[in-house]
């Protein structure tokens, strides 16, 4: 949850936008028709045995820059409410129940595993392994999906409220690791020698900067109030990507010595802001 209440857009800023007194004729286009107002939903799409978890918008492509400005602009109206922000709410919503659904099946496979583990050890059927992988990569798949949508809904509030510009619990966490990452920067500078620059190898000046950014993003975890499911996430995502920039021999040592002390310092930061009563935002 966000630590104060977001500015929520009221029916009222859409009747006075498009100044909804005035009798307006009705415009048919090719998303609206008139004598059905229901948005079309493929059946298949949320099929839970589908391996296409795809929801394209018509007139809105994820991603591309442009596509959200030229929708605006051809003013496709559903009543008094854009046509497109309440295709991509729809989205949202059926996303949302397609994740609470791989979710219950992705427990119910955990408990199952937890009892095959109990009777037979590591040994795992491979049907049943497979199973468990197509159901967390669709998952996962889902999630990056549902991410460029939300993305999506948070430019429509951008354009619909320009004048609010304060960091919104999604985009806090990412604020935070480029403030870091330039403050990094500014102190590993500060401590080469002047004309040692170029001697350098870049990729361990880079190596370095990226773990300054993620010790001063731990240093203001720890004194923030609160703590987001987003924060914890992209802790986790940036020790993967300076992972994935190590050579192999040295991986497995950055993994026991420095990854396991990331991760308990992350996870006694979440201890503690439960134990004070104040629960994880997510």
């Amino acid at each position: 949850m966000a630590d104060q209440p977001e500015d929520l857009v009221s029916v009222s800023f859409f009747l006075e936008k498009n100044k909804a007194a005035q009798p307006l004729p009705f415009r048919p286009n090719n998303l609206l028709s008139p004598t059905c107002t229901q948005l079309p939903v493929r059946n298949q799409d949320f099929n839970n045995e589908g391996d296409d978890d795809s929801f394209p918008i018509a007139g809105v492509v994820p991603g591309r820059k442009g596509s959200l400005q030229a929708s605006m602009m051809r003013e496709d109206k559903c009543g008094n409410f854009p046509l497109r922000l309440i295709t991509v709410m729809v989205k949202v919503s059926k996303f949302l129940d397609r994740k609470r659904t791989l979710v219950d099946r992705l427990r119910q496979k955990n408990e199952s595993a937890e009892r095959l583990h109990l009777e037979f050890g590591n040994c795992y059927q491979p049907d049943f392994q497979i199973l468990y992988a197509r159901l967390v990569n669709k998952l996962a798949k889902l999630n990056e999906q549902m991410e460029s949508y939300l993305k999506l809904v948070a430019e429509y509030g951008s354009t619909l409220l320009p004048h609010l510009t304060e960091v919104t619990l999604t985009s806090r966490p990412e604020t935070l690791r480029k403030f870091c990452l330039s403050r990094a920067t500014q102190l590993v500078k500060q401590c080469i020698p002047p004309g040692m620059d170029h001697g350098l190898d870049q990729g361990a000046v880079e190596l370095v900067v990226s773990m300054c950014a993620l010790l001063l993003q731990l240093r203001s975890l720890g004194q923030q109030q609160t703590l987001s499911a987003y924060d914890v996430r992209l802790v986790n995502k940036v020790l993967v990507e300076i992972k994935d920039h190590l050579e192999p021999k040295v991986r497995q040592s950055f993994e026991d010595s420095v990854e396991v002390a990331i991760r308990r310092v992350t996870m006694s930061l979440t201890n503690n802001q439960c134990c004070s009563g104040m629960p994880l935002a997510s």
